[in-house]
C-alpha cells in the first residue's frame, strides 16, 4: 500500500480541462468523494493584514496550512500542506498550492511516523505537474522537521508546564465530542510545535486519531479537533464555540485537568514512548478515550516508579478488578503492587476489600497479607474513633495484629466502642484474648451501662460475661438484680453462675418473675442452692412472697408444706402459710387443688396453728377426700358403700365442702353400675346436682346409650322409687332420651334386651306419653312392676 497524491491550484492545465482552480494532477484511483473533501478542506485565505498589504514576492510571509484529518465519506486519512504561491499562470494574485496525501491504511503507510512529523518534509511540492497523473508515494515517508528533542526544547523554552496538561485535556474532550480546540499564536510555526507536543504525548493510538490544522482563516468552518490560528483571525466569542487557548495573551478555558493529561504532561515527550509501551501491555485493545486509557497508563507509570495521586490510584484499582481477567496473573500481581505501594488512605475500605478478593483469586499471598494488615489497622482505627468498620476475614499475621490492637482499644473503650469492636471481631473471625475480655468485663464494664450496649456486649462475648458476673458477685444484690432483670440478664445462663450461690438465687427469682421457670421449681432449686452453700434459713417469708406475690394455688401450698416439717420455720413463714390457706378456705371454691391441700394438712402441725374456721374447712375436706378417691377408683362398676359414707359425711360437713361434693359426686354416680343402690339416702343437694348432670349428658347428640340404660334400670329400683325427689330428677333427665333419633333408641332397646322385663318396660315407655309415666310404669309398689294385662306381666 502507498499514499495517493493530489495537487490542487489555479493552473492552466488540469483535470478540469480549463484554466483556473482545479486538481492539477492526482494519483489515479482517488474517489470523487475524496476529491471534493480535499478541495473543501484546503481552501486558503491569507490573513487580513496580508490582504490589505500583499507581499506576492515573499510567499514565506504567508502562513502554511498543514493539516491532518479523516475523510467523512471513506474514512481515509488525508494529510495536506497548503502554501501561498503568489500569482497564478495568468498573473492573477492570491494563488495557493495544495499537496495532499491520502491513504486508507494509515497504520501501515505512516509506519512509525505520526502525521505531525511530516511538517517540513522534503516530499512536499509547491508547483504544478506537467501531466495529470501522479505516482503513488511509498510509505513510510521521510521525516520532516519535527522530532521529540525539538518539541521538548520548544516546550522548555516556552515554560509550557502550566498550559500543556490543560491543552491535552481539551484535545481529549474534543476527540470525545466536546467543543474543538482553538490555539492562537503569533506565528503558525509555533502552532505546529504545540500540535506535535500533543501528538507525542497522546501516543500512537490517540495521536494518530487526532485531527488538526496549523492555520485556518475561518475556524468556524474547520472540521478538526485542534485548529491553529493567528490572533488577528480570532472570531468573535471564540470561547463560546471553542476551547480557546490564546497563547499570545495567556487565556485558557480553565477547568479541571484530566488525570491522564497530568500523567502524560508530567512524563514529557521524551519519556512518553516508554510509558505508552508499558501501557499497551496492560491495555485490552478497546480503549478509546482519556477515561479509558487512564487506568493502564497510570498503572504503567506506577510500574515505572512514578507516584500516583489518590484519584489515579483508585482508577487503577477499580480497573484492575476487571482487567485481571485478561492479563497474566504475574502482571496483575505487579499492578496490584503498584496500587498498594501508594500512601495509606488512598483507597477506600471497600476498594481494599475488593482487591483482597482479587489477591485471593490470583493467588498472591504476599498481597493478601498486605491487604489484610491494611484493612485490620484501618478497621481498628475507625473503631477507636467511634466510626463504623468494614468486617474482613483475616488470617495469620493480620489476625494477630488485629487481636493486639483491639485489646488496646478495649482498655479505654466506651461501651459503644467496645460493642463495635466485639461485633467487628466476630464478623471478621478474629478471636480476641479471653483474659483481656474478662478483664474488661470485670474492671471496665459498668453494670449500670445503658441499653442496648450492655446486653449487646454481654450477649456477644462469654468471656466479658464471665468478668461481669465476677464483678456482680461483689456488688450489692440490688445492682446484680438490676442486671439480671434487664435485657442483659437474658444472656446469662444458670450454668454461668455455678460458683456464685447468691447470684444463682437472684437468677432463679428473675426467671420465675419472667415466667421462664415455675415458682415451685424455682423454690425447690433455691432451697437446694442454700443447702449446698450451707445458708440459713432454707425458707423465709421474703422468698415466699417474692415467688408468689399474689395468691398461691392450693396444690402448690400442699407441696410447700413439705419444706416446713423438719425445723422451726423462720419468722413470718407460718404467717404466710396461715394467710394463704385462709384465702383458700375463704374462697369457697373447693376443688382438686383444695382437696390436695387438705390431704397434705391432715396430720401436719400447721393445721393446728390455723384459725378454727379455716382448720374446720380443711378437716372436712380432708375427711371426704379419701372417700372421693375411693369412689373414683371403684368405678365402674361402682361401690354403693362408699357413696353411703359420702352421703353421711355430706350431712356433717360445712357448706363449702358440700359444694365440693355437689361437684364431684354426680360424675362419679353417673358412671356407677348399678346406679339404683348407690342412690340410697342420696341428699337433696346431690340429687339436684345429679339431675343436672344427667340431663346434660343425655342430650340427643351424641347419644350416651350406656348411661341411658343405667338410668332406666335405676328408675325400676325400689330404693330409688322410695325417694320421690330422686325419682323425679331421674325421670326428668331420662325424658331427654325421647328426643333421640330412632336409630339411637333402637340401640338402647337392644342394650336392655338381655333383661326381658326391662325390655318390655322400655317398649311401654316409648308408647306412653310423659304425663304420669313414672307412676304408671313404676307404681307397682315394692319389687318389680306388675305385668301389663294380656302380657302375663304386672299391670302397668
Amino acid at each position: 500500500m502507498a499514499f495517493q497524491q493530489l495537487y490542487y491550484t489555479s493552473c492552466e492545465n488540469g483535470l478540469g480541462g480549463y484554466g483556473g482552480y482545479q486538481f492539477n494532477a492526482i494519483t489515479p484511483g482517488v474517489s470523487a468523494a475524496v476529491l471534493r473533501e480535499v478541495e473543501d478542506r484546503t481552501v486558503y485565505e491569507p490573513p487580513s493584514w496580508l490582504l490589505a498589504d500583499p507581499c506576492p514576492d515573499e510567499p514565506e510571509a504567508y502562513p502554511i496550512a498543514f493539516s491532518h484529518g479523516t475523510s467523512e465519506a471513506t474514512g481515509a486519512a488525508i494529510t495536506a500542506r497548503v502554501v501561498f504561491t503568489g500569482t497564478d499562470y495568468s498573473g492573477r494574485p492570491g494563488n495557493y498550492f495544495v499537496h495532499a496525501l491520502v491513504t486508507g491504511t494509515p497504520e501501515q503507510d505512516f509506519g512509525q511516523l505520526l502525521p505531525v512529523e511530516l511538517w517540513g518534509a522534503e516530499l512536499w511540492r509547491a508547483s504544478p505537474a506537467d501531466g495529470t497523473d501522479l505516482p503513488e508515494l511509498p510509505g513510510p515517508p521521510p521525516r520532516g522537521a519535527i522530532d521529540r528533542p525539538g518539541v521538548q526544547a520548544f516546550l522548555d523554552a516556552r515554560g509550557a508546564d502550566g498550559v500543556l496538561p490543560e491543552l491535552l485535556t481539551a484535545v481529549g474532550r474534543a476527540m470525545a465530542g466536546d467543543r474543538p480546540v482553538l490555539v492562537a499564536s503569533h506565528d503558525v510555526s509555533e502552532n505546529i510545535w504545540w500540535i506535535a507536543a500533543v501528538s507525542y504525548l497522546l501516543g500512537e493510538h490517540l495521536g494518530r486519531r487526532m485531527t488538526f490544522t496549523t492555520y485556518s482563516h475561518r475556524p468556524g468552518y474547520s472540521r478538526y479537533h485542534l485548529t491553529g490560528i493567528l490572533p488577528e483571525t480570532l472570531p468573535p466569542s471564540a470561547d463560546a464555540s471553542f476551547q480557546l487557548f490564546d497563547l499570545a495573551t495567556g487565556q485558557t478555558p480553565g477547568g479541571d485537568v484530566h488525570p491522564l493529561a497530568a500523567i502524560l504532561a508530567g512524563a514529557g515527550v521524551m519519556a512518553a514512548p516508554g510509558l505508552w509501551r508499558q501501557a499497551m501491555v496492560l491495555a485490552s485493545g478497546a480503549e478509546e478515550s482519556l477515561d479509558d486509557w487512564l487506568p493502564p497508563v497510570a498503572a504503567a507509570a506506577g510500574l515505572l516508579g512514578q507516584g500516583l495521586s489518590p484519584a489515579e490510584t483508585d482508577a487503577v484499582a477499580g480497573w484492575l478488578l476487571g482487567a485481571a481477567a485478561w492479563m497474566p496473573a504475574q502482571l496483575a500481581d505487579a499492578v496490584l503492587g503498584v496500587a498498594l505501594a501508594q500512601p495509606d488512605g488512598t483507597l477506600t475500605d471497600q476498594r481494599l476489600l475488593d482487591l483482597l478478593d482479587l489477591a485471593w483469586r490470583l493467588p498472591a499471598p504476599a498481597r493478601v497479607e498486605r491487604l489484610e494488615l491494611l484493612l485490620a489497622e484501618r478497621a481498628i482505627t475507625h473503631l477507636a474513633h467511634g466510626e463504623a468498620a468494614v468486617p474482613v476475614r483475616l488470617t495469620s499475621a493480620a489476625a494477630e495484629a488485629a487481636q493486639a490492637r483491639a485489646a488496646e482499644v478495649l482498655r479505654v473503650a466506651t461501651p459503644a466502642t467496645a460493642l463495635a469492636v466485639l461485633e467487628w471481631a466476630a464478623a471478621s473471625e478474629v478471636v480476641l484474648p479471653d483474659a483481656e475480655l474478662e478483664t474488661y468485663g470485670r474492671t471496665r464494664l459498668d453494670p449500670a451501662t445503658p441499653e442496648p450496649e450492655l446486653s449487646g456486649i454481654v450477649g456477644r462475648s462469654p468471656a466479658v460475661r464471665r468478668g461481669l458476673i465476677d464483678r456482680l458477685a461483689d456488688e450489692s444484690p440490688e445492682v446484680a438484680e438490676a442486671v439480671l432483670a434487664g435485657p442483659a440478664g437474658t444472656h446469662i445462663r444458670r450454668s454461668d453462675l455455678a460458683a456464685y450461690p447468691v447470684l444463682t438465687e437472684l437468677w432463679l427469682l428473675e426467671s420465675a418473675t419472667r415466667g421462664g421457670l415455675a415458682p415451685l421449681t424455682a423454690f425447690d432449686e433455691i432451697a437446694d442452692v442454700r443447702a449446698q452453700a450451707q445458708r440459713s434459713p432454707r425458707v423465709d417469708a421474703a422468698l415466699l412472697r417474692r415467688l408468689w406475690p399474689g395468691e398461691c394455688p392450693p396444690e402448690q401450698i400442699a407441696e410447700l408444706l413439705g419444706a416446713v416439717t423438719g425445723e422451726e420455720p423462720a419468722p413470718g413463714v407460718l404467717d404466710w402459710f396461715a394467710a394463704e390457706i385462709g384465702a383458700v378456705a375463704a374462697s369457697g371454691a373447693m376443688n382438686d387443688g383444695s382437696l390436695e391441700l387438705a390431704r397434705a394438712l391432715a396430720g401436719h402441725w400447721v393445721l393446728g396453728m390455723l384459725p378454727e374456721g379455716d382448720a374446720r374447712i380443711m378437716r372436712n375436706a380432708a375427711r371426704v377426700e379419701p372417700l372421693l378417691r375411693r369412689a373414683s377408683s371403684a368405678t365402674p362398676p361402682g361401690d354403693a358403700d362408699v357413696f353411703a359414707e359420702l352421703f353421711a359425711a355430706y350431712l356433717d360437713v360445712d357448706d363449702d365442702t358440700r359444694g365440693l361434693l355437689d361437684r364431684h359426686l354426680p360424675p362419679l354416680l353417673g358412671e356407677t353400675e348399678p346406679l339404683g343402690p348407690a342412690l340410697r339416702d342420696c341428699p337433696d343437694g346431690v340429687t339436684a346436682a345429679l339431675g343436672r348432670e344427667l340431663e346434660a349428658r343425655l342430650t340427643p347428640a351424641p347419644a350416651d346409650v350406656a348411661l341411658a340404660r343405667r338410668v332406666f334400670v335405676a328408675l325400676a329400683d325400689p330404693d330409688v322409687f322410695a325417694q320421690p325427689a330422686v325419682t323425679e330428677r331421674l325421670t326428668a333427665a331420662f325424658d331427654r332420651v325421647r328426643e333421640w333419633r330412632r336409630r339411637d333408641l333402637g340401640t338402647l332397646a337392644r342394650a336392655l334386651a338381655d333383661d326381658e322385663e326391662m325390655a318390655q318396660l322400655f317398649q311401654a315407655w316409648r308408647e306412653e306419653q310423659r304425663s304420669g309415666l313414672a307412676r304408671r310404669l313404676f307404681g307397682g309398689g315394692a319389687g318389680r312392676p306388675a305385668p301389663a294385662p294380656g302380657t302375663g306381666q304386672g299391670e302397668a
